[in-house]
């Protein structure tokens, strides 16, 4: 600096030199107080260039704070980031092991399906179980018919007996079929006998929910076959008036009847309907009929209720709905519904039943959303216009 090359100021007072007087000292220390004032103000120049003022040193240090803020904010955010890294890499090695999971499940429920596909099967015995024609059902249908006209047709009844016209019928002509057949005419007779027959395969088998193991009805009431099928048409019954679905109830039947076909009834043992039809049948029979007459007339009877129980099977262990309607006497029927055999005391034929000789088939496939449809009309007997 400047001050390293001045020299001190000395004050003499050596006396060969002499004073110089007061004057003199005084003139030389101003000098001396002028020169270190001006290197003063050189030197607070140059200090003033070089040192900022208040307010720039301020915005100095402010841009510092915010650069360290800045700073410490993008450690945070690399820190979050090595963090949201480490998650990632976590939750791919979770998402990786889940999908391995997945797949495990999927290949496991493939095999659980191809079982319970194997299991379906052997309890339901095929796929027919689910695919019942309609031709087939038809066909099954028609032979009822058949079989029932044999026996209507037989010539062991006495369709010729006297007419009691002081009998009186009851309402209901199968309450008392004797009577009944006393006070109606020959041609009534005729259509009465089909009536009864179509009537009674339709109240005892047609519209029974059967399950095949009491499909023959065996008079021995010890027999265990008639009391495991009530029970499951009890059951049946339960479950649907506590509302289980269509399809769960469908199911289970068609599974239950498929293991109850396999078993079978002894046989050559004759039906409690066969038995029934033949007593009730018996006050129209021909007095004296040989012993031959009246054995052709029950196994004919017998055939009919077997062709009315595979026919009603086959409809129980079908998926689509299937059914019999028979109209009473009086029922009010649009004459293109029916089919029609005879006009009862007149030419002109009305809307109203007078006997249904064997009733209609009708199917609703409900589970694939398809309107009912009849598939045979009923054949009837229809009340005459009186002129």
């Amino acid at each position: 600096m400047a001050t390293n090359d001045q020299q001190p100021m000395q004050i003499r007072d050596d006396p060969e030199q002499g004073n110089e007087g007061p004057t003199e000292n005084f003139h030389e220390l101003h000098s001396m107080f002028r020169t270190s004032v001006e290197f003063m103000d050189r030197l607070l120049v140059q200090i003033s260039a070089r040192v900022p003022t208040t307010s720039s040193a301020a915005h100095a240090f402010s841009q510092s704070d915010e650069i360290l803020q800045k700073d410490g904010e993008i450690l945070d955010l690399k820190t979050e980031l090595v963090s949201a890294g480490k998650k990632i890499e976590d939750g791919s090695s979770k998402i990786r092991e889940l999908e391995a999971q997945l797949h495990t499940l999927q290949d496991a429920n493939k095999k659980l399906k191809a079982s319970e596909g194997k299991l379906r099967k052997v309890i339901l015995g095929s796929k027919e179980v689910y695919q019942t024609l309609d031709s087939d059902m038809v066909q099954l249908f028609g032979l009822l018919y058949q079989a029932l006209q044999v026996v209507a047709h037989s010539r062991i009844f006495n369709y010729n007996a006297p007419t009691d016209s002081s009998v009186i019928p009851t309402e209901s002509e199968s309450a008392n079929f004797s009577r009944a057949w006393t006070c109606k005419n020959k041609t009534a007779r005729r259509f009465m006998v089909q009536e009864q027959l179509s009537y009674w395969i339709h109240v005892h088998v047609l519209s029974v929910d059967t399950f095949g193991l009491g499909q023959m009805l065996m008079t021995n009431s010890r027999c265990p076959l008639n009391y495991y099928e009530s029970k499951l048409q009890d059951l049946e019954a339960f479950l649907r008036n506590e509302a289980v679905s269509d399809e769960a109830l469908t199911d289970w039947r068609l599974a239950t009847m498929a293991c109850t076909q396999q078993v079978q009834a002894p046989p050559g043992v004759e039906t409690s309907l066969s038995n029934f039809i033949c007593a009730t049948l018996k006050p129209a029979l021909k007095t004296g009929c040989a012993d031959g007459q009246v054995q052709s007339l029950r196994k004919d009877v017998a055939r009919m209720c077997r062709v009315a129980y595979e026919l009603r099977l086959l409809m129980r262990r079908s998926k689509d709905d299937y059914w019999c309607d028979v109209y009473s006497r009086g029922t009010r029927v649009e004459l293109d519904d029916v089919d029609i055999h005879a006009v009862e005391h007149g030419s002109e034929p009305s809307a109203l039943v007078a006997y249904t000789l064997f009733g209609a088939l009708s199917k609703h496939a409900k589970h694939r959303g398809e309107e009912p449809v009849v598939l045979e009309k009923a054949r009837v007997v229809v009340q005459g216009i009186i002129t």
